[in-house]
């Protein structure tokens, strides 16, 4: 075999500048379709005001079909608040399905706004290319 067959490719990351989220409001980010995909990896950045006391969520939501959204999440993660401060996070999600899209929700549980909110998501997926050589007899002599 000339090549292995668990070369990975890489979805070209989606990046969204939110901008401000508003006291505890909740908004929809992007939906990425996850087939064939191997992980997932989220960064959330932001600005906290002076006043913030409470943290800014990541949330991800499966549909098999890209219309029906689970109502329990698929997984989710948090930016610690840091008041008047710049923060950001980034985690990698290992339990991802094969199948389906992920939409992405940033909520601000905090009674105070949010600046500079930015979401970045990206998607490794496995390669199903095949190999030169793969599935023939092997040559005897």
């Amino acid at each position: 075999m000339s090549e292995k067959l668990d070369r990975r490719e890489q979805m070209q990351p989606v990046h969204q500048i939110i901008g401000v989220l508003g006291a505890t409001e909740r908004k929809n980010v992007s939906a990425v379709s996850v087939f064939l995909a191997r992980k997932m990896w989220a960064t959330l950045r932001a600005t906290f005001s002076e006043d913030g006391d409470d943290h800014l969520y990541l949330e991800a939501f499966y549909s098999p079909d890209g219309s029906n959204y689970d109502t329990s999440t698929l997984f989710s993660t948090f930016l610690p608040v840091s008041a008047g401060n710049t923060k950001q996070i980034s985690q990698c999600f290992n339990c991802v399905p094969e199948v389906g899209t992920v939409k992405i929700v940033v909520y601000n549980a905090d009674g105070e706004p949010v600046s500079n909110v930015e979401v970045t998501i990206g998607v490794s997926k496995w390669d199903t290319s095949v190999s030169k050589g793969v599935g023939e007899k092997p040559e005897v002599r």
